[in-house]
């Protein structure tokens, strides 16, 4: 299947977003049942490539809110300074990345892309 992504507004829930097809992506569900999903190689919300897009599907709701990223593919990051936090931050497109949530609920992302 081939489809694109419905992003609307970022960090608004609506029942008519929805991301984009795709594979090589991470995924993991949070303690409150709600699945989150982050980039690999597919669908944005017009052409194909690289995602950096970051979701979260609310399964009380049914809704897929965008959380971060861009709408469009092969994104540069913004990483600004080392442990700094900055809204405006985000990281460059990924896929076939790991993922696990440490001891103290931190969720913790590790890729390696094989764009050449």
């Amino acid at each position: 299947m081939d489809v694109n992504g419905v992003y609307g507004i970022k960090g608004t829930p609506d029942s008519n977003n929805y991301p984009g097809s795709r594979f090589s992506s991470v995924s993991w569900i949070d303690s409150e049942g709600d699945l989150w999903l982050f980039g690999g190689m597919g669908n944005a919300e017009s052409t194909y490539g690289s995602l950096n897009d970051f979701w979260k599907f609310n399964h009380t709701s049914k809704e897929w809110p965008w959380i971060l990223g861009n709408k469009t593919v092969n994104v540069n990051g913004i990483y600004g300074i080392k442990r700094v936090p900055d809204s405006l931050n985000y990281p460059g497109g990924r896929f076939s990345a790991i993922t696990w949530t440490d001891s103290e609920k931190k969720f913790l992302v590790i890729w390696r892309n094989w764009i050449s």
